[in-house]
Parts: structure tokens; sequence; C-alpha cells
């Protein structure tokens, strides 16, 4: 029996030009960038960061929002 192929479905500037590292879609999965890809670059960090684009943020409701998320 084989095992079911893992395809993580990596960002690229052609499939995703807006890139939001933290956007998640409907299985709550977030995109993978290769590191080092020019333009998808991933914020890391121990700040707080904005729900979808990754800049820090300082706002409550994004707080509330990050603390709430199911993931």
């Amino acid at each position: 029996m084989r095992s079911p192929t893992i395809d993580p479905k990596f960002a690229s500037r052609r499939t995703a030009p807006d890139f939001l590292p933290y956007a998640r879609d409907e299985r709550l999965a977030r995109p993978w960038a290769i590191p080092g890809t020019p333009g998808l670059e991933h914020r890391i960090g121990g700040l707080e960061r904005e729900d979808r684009t990754g800049d820090i943020s300082y706002e409550a409701e994004n707080h509330e929002r990050m603390t709430q998320h199911p993931a």
C-alpha cells in the first residue's frame, strides 16, 4: 500500500504575486515559500505579527484574532 503524496504547494512570485505569509486557506494551512526566494521572505521573530501580512502589529483587535485562531 502506497503512502499518500505530500504536496506543500510552494508559493512562487508567479503563483503568489501578493504573498501573505500568514494567510490561511480553508484547511488553515499557510503558504510555503522556499527560503531566500526574492519577494517571498517569511517574517519570523518574537514580536506579534499582523494576521495576514506578517507586519508588526500593536492592535488589540489583531491580538484577539490571533489568540482565538484555531491553529
